[in-house]
């Protein structure tokens, strides 16, 4: 399911991407497209920041950190890690010989990505999330993937409904 929550898309020459993006009703005013995004998150376990667009053609709301992580960041330094060419680099990095003159490979990972962040493909962004998925604890993975499942579903009622 996660996978699936992933929009990626092409935009003046870049590969961008939005992790949960969900169609909202609202499309004139702020303060009840807020409250649309607020009872959408209401049965949400993890702590998540999200972020919407208030728009007559559609709003949006998506996600930009979930417990703690912050999505984009994470997903995009896994999907430019995973570039097969970057990972060669990085699995061959030579403190003693490269081009920066580097001590640390972790030094180094932080220059590819500075360098290759525009690389990204939307097969790379997929295998970023995949990757960063990877690296949460069983737990975490459940809760993030019941999170995304009630998040895309809809909102639950209210209590006062």
């Amino acid at each position: 399911m996660p996978a699936e929550a992933l929009k990626v898309w092409e935009e003046r020459g870049l590969t961008q991407f939005k992790v949960a993006e969900v169609a909202l009703m609202e499309t004139g005013d702020n303060a009840r497209l807020e409250q649309e995004a607020r009872d959408r998150a209401r049965s949400i376990q993890g702590q998540i920041v999200y972020n919407y667009l208030l728009s007559r053609k559609g709003s949006t709301g998506w996600w930009q950190e979930w417990g703690g992580f912050d999505l984009e960041s994470e997903i995009l330094r896994e999907a430019v890690l995973s570039i097969p060419a970057i990972k060669t680099r990085i699995d061959t990095f030579d403190p003693k010989d490269n081009e920066w003159g580097l001590d640390t490979v972790e030094d180094y990972r932080d220059i590819l990505l500075q360098a290759h962040h525009a690389d990204v493909a939307e097969d790379d962004l997929r295998r970023g999330l995949m990757r960063w998925l990877s690296r949460l604890s069983p737990d975490a993975r459940r809760l993030f993937a019941r999170d995304i499942k009630v998040w895309l579903k809809g909102p639950a009622p209210r209590d006062d409904d």
